[in-house]
């Protein structure tokens, strides 16, 4: 690196030394090699579920890029990816009690083959919110320093998660549905990404989950057919004659 001043651009423009910018970094547990820690993620996304087929952008505190990738869906595998890079560049300092470390997290969001991605992806809210969905996530870790792990719920505010429908929290846990290796990439320096599916919950269930816990809660789930393939149009696990959701899984176990 030359020994030239930068601009951090997020404390009144105050201009940094290379020393200062990497002691800025490391306060803030921020990744300072981005563009090799954006190729472990594609490569990592490209082993277990498919070539990306293009990325949304979106900024986030410190100009720091939380990117959605697309994977399309396949004959093998029915149904898109979404795959966040850029929110593991934020290690996240864990609550009391919680084991040591920092982990290191992204997002994946699986929606039903008919969803429009790509090139087909309009400006219709209808079809972008997944996307505002998985970077306004990523932003609130950046901006809020938030903790987020496998088994804890989100709840939206005001209004539903997906207008048109119930949905108003999300219940993040490991994908039933892919590989279980792409659960955790390790990085060459040791360090680990942890990769958390979004599942979409109605209030009933995840009423259901905060007084019986998420195991339970995911028990109910799987039983019932109910994968983290998106269905907006998915009825409640405890609505009367609920049937199956369109496809099902072997759930692994939670690490």
């Amino acid at each position: 690196m030359r020994e030239r001043e930068f601009c951090d651009g997020c404390r009144n423009g105050v201009r940094k030394t290379p020393e200062a910018l990497r002691a800025w970094l490391s306060e803030w547990n921020i990744r300072p090699e981005p563009l090799a820690h954006q190729r472990a993620i594609l490569d990592h996304v490209a082993r277990y579920i498919g070539r990306y087929d293009g990325a949304v952008l979106g900024g986030s505190p410190g100009g720091n890029q939380v990117e959605v990738l697309m994977v399309r869906a396949t004959k093998e595998r029915p149904f898109h990816a979404l795959v966040t890079s850029g929110v593991s560049r934020h290690a996240m300092d864990p609550p009391a009690g919680a084991p040591p470390g920092r982990p290191r997290i992204e997002f994946v969001l699986l929606l039903p083959p008919e969803w429009r991605i790509g090139a087909e992806l309009s400006r219709s809210p209808k079809w972008t919110w997944p996307f505002r969905l998985l970077i306004e996530l990523g932003r609130t870790i950046h901006r809020e320093r938030w903790f987020v792990w496998c088994r804890h719920t989100y709840e939206v505010g005001d209004g539903p998660l997906v207008e048109g429908t119930s949905f108003r929290s999300l219940l993040f846990h490991h994908s039933c549905l892919l590989d279980p290796g792409f659960n955790d990439l390790e990085l060459p320096d040791g360090e680990e990404i942890h990769f958390l599916s979004l599942w979409p919950l109605r209030p009933d269930e995840l009423a259901f989950g905060r007084r019986s816990g998420p195991d339970r809660l995911l028990e109910r789930l799987v039983g019932a057919g109910v994968t983290d393939v998106l269905d907006p149009d998915r009825p409640s696990i405890f609505r009367f004659g609920a049937g199956p959701a369109r496809s099902s899984g072997a759930f692994p176990p939670a690490s």
